[in-house]
This record gives C-alpha cells, structure tokens and sequence, in this order.
C-alpha cells in the first residue's frame, strides 16, 4: 500500500468534496462518485478522461486529432507531476514512490524514515494552484 502526504490546499479540496459526494452505490466507498446519469456509482477512467477533455477543449487545450504533446488528457497530469517533482527535487526515489512504480523491495530499504522523508519532499515541491 501506498501512503500519500495530503498538503493543505488538497485537504480543504477534499473535505469540500467530501462534504457534497453523493452516497456511493458500492461498498467498497470509492472517494470519487458520479454526480451524473449514474449518480453514485464509483468513477470509471473513461468519465475522468471525459470530464478532463471536456474541460480542456473548453480551455483550447485539447484538440481532436490531436497528438500528446498538444491536449490535455488525465494522463499528462502525471506526466506533469513527475516532471515538476523531479526537477524541483533531483529525488527520484520520491518521484517513483508518489508514482506507485516502487516494489516493495526498494520501499524496505528506506523504511526507517521513507514516510517522512516522501511527506517532506512533497510538501516542500507539490505545484500549488493557489
């Protein structure tokens, strides 16, 4: 399991979310739940992309056709935010934990202080819309 730092700008982000997310249809209580057609129901990757890309075509930061360079898609955040992490900390490490792309085996070798020293790095470095 991957423990993520929760920065302030975030945690108010989520408790506002938390405070009008709709009752969720499964057990498993996802986070994020539909507020549409299937009010609810845990969001699928196709909604999120959907929702991105509608918002960025709004912006002209998507263009049909057009290549990854160019728009806007779920998966340019994560490229965005392995890109500005890594060159604001030179930790790859950090990078790659905060990713999910870390085994196990490379987690237990900085076990005595991998929790704070990834909280630290991130609070320090995470890109801030405020």
């Amino acid at each position: 399991m991957t423990l993520l730092p929760v920065d302030r700008e975030l945690r108010g982000a989520l408790a506002a979310w938390l405070a009008v997310r709709p009752d969720a249809r499964s057990s498993a209580e996802p986070l994020f739940c539909s507020t549409r057609d299937t009010w609810g129901a845990r969001l699928t990757p196709e909604m999120v992309r959907e929702t991105v890309t509608g918002y960025a075509r709004d912006a002209g930061w998507y263009r049909t056709g057009g290549g990854a360079s160019e728009n806007v898609t779920p998966h340019y955040f994560r490229h965005f935010f392995t890109t500005h992490l890594r060159d604001r900390t030179g930790d790859r490490g950090v990078v790659k934990y905060l990713r999910g792309d870390v085994a196990a085996d490379v987690i237990d070798t900085y076990t005595h202080n991998w929790g704070d020293r990834v909280r630290d790095v991130y609070l320090e470095n995470v890109y801030s819309l405020a």
